[in-house]
């Protein structure tokens, strides 16, 4: 199979060709700013497109039948991939991480608790919403 990875303007727009011709994904960096679960799970669907998720478990998650110049490749690919995902102010989270996995395990440390937190922040509004004019109200009545 026949692809290429590119990263477009301001990299919001991976091409991916085949045989079959090509197919554009939109995956907008993750910046802090949005959503990492729902971006996860868009990369992860890229790189499974790609070929290259087995990159995320190391080396050791590459079938053993792979020689080490693929290995090699199938692992530069993926943190190439993850790499030109991200936003400036996370990829300096992440910028001196040598492998996908690492930059992977890195990036879900610090953001699956924040996106977790906000969850839970969300779900304490919804049920107990802040009412800035509760109190008036509460004398009023009370």
């Amino acid at each position: 199979m026949v692809s290429e990875l590119r990263l477009g303007f301001l990299g919001k727009l991976f091409l991916v060709k085949s045989r079959m011709g090509s197919t554009k994904f939109d995956i907008e960096k993750f910046t802090d700013k949005n959503d990492f679960r729902l971006w996860r799970m868009k990369m992860r669907a890229l790189l499974i497109h790609h070929g290259l998720e087995q990159a995320l478990e190391g080396e050791k998650g590459l079938p053993t039948t792979t020689t080490k110049r693929e290995k090699k490749e199938v692992l530069n690919k993926a943190h190439s991939a993850l790499i030109l995902s991200l936003g400036n102010k996370v990829l300096r989270e992440v910028s001196k991480k040598k492998s996908a996995i690492v930059i992977w395990n890195k990036l879900e440390n610090l953001y699956m608790t924040k996106s977790l937190a906000n969850i839970l922040y969300l779900k304490a509004e919804i049920v107990h919403p802040q009412d800035d004019n509760r109190e008036v109200v509460g004398r009023s009545f009370g």
